[in-house]
């Protein structure tokens, strides 16, 4: 194969490795928001927490309530156990940071960009829809890191470089 035939494609393999990137991220990220239910991960209820102090203020015990039937009905508390498990209404007894006080996140500028739709959506909506949103949108945090990876690695080794490709696959 003569060096133009093979550069030719290589540089079609570079544009298709961009899309199968995309694609890849893509199919992890729309697996990870809707096919995980809803508080699966141990951390969600903090991270819930925090985006909603960031964009509406102070929580109310009628929404504590709410996010605790909603973590009751995804089944949250399987690792307590069942004496431990709080009431809508026994909101001290909450396990969560939900009772806990309050402090800044140490990321606040992705705490901000990531709550953005909240602005625009209802407090109204169901819990464990707005918690989806906020995967939704680390989704998107997810692909362009990918995308930064991909093109971090294209700079150091160079585009043509396997190392370039191999890169941002193993960081996904």
């Amino acid at each position: 194969m003569s060096w133009m035939r093979r550069w030719r494609f290589l540089r079609m393999c570079h544009i298709n490795f961009g899309l199968f990137l995309f694609v890849f991220t893509g199919v992890i990220g729309f697996w990870y928001a809707n096919f995980i239910p809803p508080w699966w991960n141990y951390d969600e209820p903090r991270h819930f927490w925090l985006a909603w102090t960031l964009t509406r203020g102070e929580i109310t015990f009628e929404d504590k309530k709410r996010v605790i039937r909603s973590l009751l009905e995804y089944n949250w508390f399987y690792h307590y156990p069942r004496n431990m498990w709080p009431s809508e209404d026994d909101i001290e007894r909450f396990p969560g940071v939900l009772a806990a006080t309050w402090r800044p996140p140490n990321r606040l500028l992705y705490w901000r960009i990531i709550t953005l739709p909240w602005y625009i959506i209802p407090a109204s909506w169901d819990v464990a829809w707005q918690l989806r949103v906020l995967r939704w949108m680390s989704v998107l945090f997810f692909i362009a890191t990918a995308w930064a990876l991909w093109k971090a690695a294209q700079e150091i080794f160079g585009k043509d470089h396997p190392l370039s490709r191999v890169v941002p696959l193993f960081a996904v």
